[in-house]
């Protein structure tokens, strides 16, 4: 790595259901034979009052999670990523960090609730300015997305194993999943920033709706991972 002060921060985005923590403990155990690779998998269900707060929202503990307005309900997740900030900065120090999800999870769904370009352009704007500048939560040198069609990501859910907050009830979703229109916006807002932004690569994982092999994706990330941070 050129920077040996501070490793790169890679964050793995995607709708629900687009393989993001198979894909992303993937590059880890690659990436761990030559440095030293830390993970860290948001929301913290399990590890902050402030993970813990998300999934009670996604479960229904507080009613309709998606129903709230972008800035109220984007909120927890950030506070989840802050008492993250010391862990976060410690591993960069040391190497390489991976997350499966960050930031721009709350960019791509918060966004997605507004109508016009104009408003999902100032909400990311402010998104970003608060937990980047004010907050400091290290800003992510690359972020992969992998981009699934609704069709098959609504597929793709369907699968998931059982899952701690959701009362480990399998095929349970969550607030998030079961509404296809914010699915739909966050999949048309995940596109729309990595189109615009030189730090976001995205990954087609479904061309034509036929998911590719979980070994093929692995390989298209490792090597975007090597040709754009020299590693």
């Amino acid at each position: 790595m050129a920077d040996m002060k501070q490793g790169p921060l890679i964050v793995i985005e995607g709708s629900d259901g687009a393989g993001k923590e198979t894909q992303a403990k993937a590059l880890v155990k690659e990436l761990s034979k030559k440095y030293h690779v830390t993970y860290f998998d948001f929301p913290r269900y399990r590890e902050s009052l402030a993970g813990e707060l998300v999934g009670r929202g996604l479960a229904g503990e507080f009613g309709d999670f998606v129903a709230l307005p972008a800035e109220i309900a984007s909120l927890p997740y950030m506070l989840d990523r802050v008492s993250a900030i010391p862990k976060i900065t410690q591993a960069l120090s040391q190497g390489i960090v991976v997350c499966n999800r960050y930031t721009p999870s709350n960019a791509a769904y918060q966004s997605g609730k507004f109508a016009s370009k104009k408003k999902r352009d100032t909400f990311v704007r402010w998104l970003e300015k608060l937990e980047y500048r004010e907050l400091g939560i290290p800003k992510p040198t690359l972020v992969l997305y992998l981009h699934v069609p609704l069709a098959v990501s609504q597929e793709l859910i369907a699968e998931k194993k059982k899952r701690a907050y959701l009362g480990g009830k399998k095929g349970r979703r969550d607030y998030h999943e079961r509404s296809l229109s914010l699915q739909r916006s966050a999949i048309r807002q995940y596109r729309s920033l990595a189109a615009m932004r030189p730090d976001w690569i995205e990954i087609d994982c479904a061309p034509r709706g036929n998911m590719r092999s979980v070994a093929f994706i692995h390989q298209e990330i490792l090597q975007a991972v090597r040709r754009r941070l020299k590693l």
